[in-house]
C-alpha cells in the first residue's frame, strides 16, 4: 500500500525529467543551427550576419547551461 502512494510521484518525476531533457536537446540543436548559419555566412564573407548568428549562438548556449545547472537567472 505504501509503495503505491509514491507511484504518482515517480511518474511525475520521470515526466519532468523527460521534459527537461527534451528542452535541453532542443536548445542544444538550436546552437548547432546557429553555428551552421554563422559558418555559412562567414564563408560567404558576410561578416555582419555571421556576427549576429554567433551572438544568437552564445545566447542559446547560455540557455542550455542554465537548464543543465538549474539556475534561474
Amino acid at each position: 500500500m505504501e509503495r503505491r502512494s509514491y507511484n504518482w510521484f515517480e511518474k511525475r518525476r520521470k515526466t519532468k525529467g523527460l521534459e527537461l531533457a527534451h528542452e535541453q536537446i532542443t536548445k542544444a540543436f538550436d546552437t548547432v543551427t546557429w553555428l551552421h548559419k554563422a559558418i555559412k555566412s562567414f564563408s560567404e564573407r558576410n561578416l555582419k550576419e555571421s556576427k549576429k548568428y554567433i551572438e544568437n549562438l552564445y545566447k542559446a548556449e547560455e540557455e542550455v547551461d542554465k537548464l543543465r545547472t538549474g539556475s534561474c537567472g
